[in-house]
This record gives structure tokens, C-alpha cells and sequence, in this order.
């Protein structure tokens, strides 16, 4: 920080973003939302995997039925659950397991299916479970937005995220991420429009130096161990180059230059562009 204490920066405007979320969303949704603004799909959660649809199963049926002192733990092939009552005692506590459930890790739109016991729940367990294939997690949805904001060339204004800045020139296909995602499921995302403030604005410069030098760090430890194989350092140089022209973006918005950013990325790929010339030279060999 100490760095920006004798610099004077135009905010821009721009949006301070956060949301509150409640529940799973239905995927489908959430990707029609993502292609209406114009994201690349790998922006979206991941689909949801056979164990964790059990897993959201097993915990609806539990709530459902009132059930305390039931415990939930995983198979040591990591397919599966053991459903376990426990009964607290005056000496000990005794356990006995309800049923033990597994699933087709490969193929998740296959049932899960009851290795051991029995549950009178079962169907209403195997319902929840298909539901919950079509539908994110809130988890899931929480890291979608923050890769949207990103995406979007915008900034966390917090270490560990929760509050982001967005430039206005992001809001219209920001705003079809959130029609999108508050139709998907229970949730709400708030766009506070903010104005041109010297405050502000040092904290949205604060907040892109330590997320640009961040991962300029991260990608020079990686050329460093030279352990990246050739698509990795590819991948890697595309993401230097990305952070370089969102560097220049801000420096835009903001009117004043950001040298010491936009040197440190250069170095970073100068180190990537490096590593593959001897790459090659060594494969020419």
C-alpha cells in the first residue's frame, strides 16, 4: 500500500458487486445465462459429481426425517457413504451403520445404489440424487460469479474475496449472469453504483496490484521449478498476456499509468518466453 500513498487516481466509476446465496441452482439456467453474456463455458461449475449428489441425498434425507446423531462418512474407495446411527451412552457411545450406499464414479447418470442395509428412504434418497445432478451447488455458484467478475475484467476489493469492483463497461453482461443465476435458485446479487471517489479508487488499484502480483508470482514459481510441461507453459503465457491487458485496461479507466504492474508481468512472460525458446532448442537437439 505504501506505495500508492502519493498517487492520485481517476475512479471511474464502475460497480461494487456482492451477492448472498441460498440453496442449489438449476444448471441449465445458469448456462443459458453465461452464453446471453457472452462467457466461454469454462466459466461455469463443473457438473456436479455422482458422490456429491449422494452426498446431497443422504443430508436432505437426514434433514427430512428429523434425524440427529446420524453421522456420514465416506467409503475408503471414495464411491460411496456409510449412513451410521450412533447412540450416545454413559460410557460409550455405540454405533451402528444404517446403510452403506455407493455410486458409478464414471458414469454419475447411473443410480447410486445399497451395498449394505437397507433404507426406507432409498427412493426418495435416489430422487434427491437425480435432482441434484441437474443443479450447482451454492458453493459452486459462488465460485461462477467470482470467475464472471474476473471475467469481466473486474477485481476482489478483499483479500479472500466477497466484495469485487466491476467496470461499467462490464455491467449489461454482468447483469445477464445475475437475471440468470436469481432465477436459478434462491439468491441475490447486489451492483452498487459508486462514484468518481479518491478512496475508492485506491482501493480498486490496491486490490488489482495485489491480485496481478499474486499470480505474477505464482507463474514465475511455476517456470521456476521447470516442471511445466509444453501445453502448462503455453497456457501460462496466455495468462501473462491476459494480465498485461488487464493491466492496461486499468491504467485507461484510471488515467494514470501503472508501470510498476505492467513491468513486473513482462518479466514474468519474458521468464515464460524463455523457457519455451530452450524447449524447443533442446527438442531440436
Amino acid at each position: 500500500m505504501a506505495a500508492l500513498e502519493n498517487k492520485t487516481y481517476d475512479a471511474g466509476g464502475g460497480r461494487v458487486v456482492y451477492w448472498s446465496l441460498n440453496g442449489d441452482s438449476d444448471y441449465e439456467k445458469l448456462r443459458l445465462g453465461c452464453e446471453a453474456a457472452g462467457l466461454t463455458s469454462k466459466t461455469l461449475p463443473e457438473d456436479r459429481s455422482a458422490l456429491s449428489a449422494l452426498r446431497h441425498g443422504i443430508d436432505r434425507w437426514v434433514k427430512t426425517a428429523g434425524l440427529r446423531n446420524v453421522l456420514v462418512r465416506p467409503l475408503s474407495q471414495g464411491d460411496g457413504y456409510d449412513v451410521v446411527s450412533e447412540t450416545v451412552g454413559e460410557d460409550r457411545n455405540e454405533y451402528q451403520t444404517s446403510f452403506s450406499a455407493r455410486v458409478d464414479v464414471k458414469e454419475r447418470r447411473n443410480p447410486p445404489r445399497v451395498v449394505t442395509g437397507s433404507s426406507d428412504c432409498w427412493s426418495s434418497i435416489v430422487e434427491w440424487y437425480n435432482e441434484a445432478l441437474d443443479r450447482a451447488s451454492q458453493e459452486a455458484v459462488g465460485g461462477y460469479l467470482s470467475r464472471v467478475v474476473y471475467a469481466l475484467g473486474g477485481t476482489a476489493l478483499r483479500p479472500n474475496g466477497g466484495v469485487y469492483w466491476l467496470p461499467e463497461s462490464s455491467i449489461d453482461r454482468f447483469n445477464k449472469v445475475v437475471e440468470s443465476i436469481e432465477s436459478a435458485g434462491t439468491h441475490a446479487v447486489f451492483t452498487l453504483s459508486v462514484a468518481k471517489d479518491q478512496q475508492l479508487a485506491r482501493s480498486i488499484v490496491d486490490a488489482i496490484t495485489n491480485e496481478v502480483t499474486t499470480e505474477a508470482d505464482y507463474i514465475e514459481s511455476e517456470v521456476a521449478s521447470r516442471d511445466l510441461g509444453e501445453r502448462a507453459l503455453k497456457t501460462r503465457i496466455v495468462r501473462a498476456k491476459l494480465l498485461l491487458e488487464k493491466v492496461r485496461d486499468y491504467e485507461a479507466t484510471f488515467g494514470k499509468s501503472l508501470s510498476f504492474l505492467s513491468q513486473r508481468v513482462e518479466q514474468v512472460e519474458t521468464q515464460c518466453a524463455v523457457l519455451a525458446i530452450q524447449r524447443a532448442a533442446v527438442a531440436g537437439e
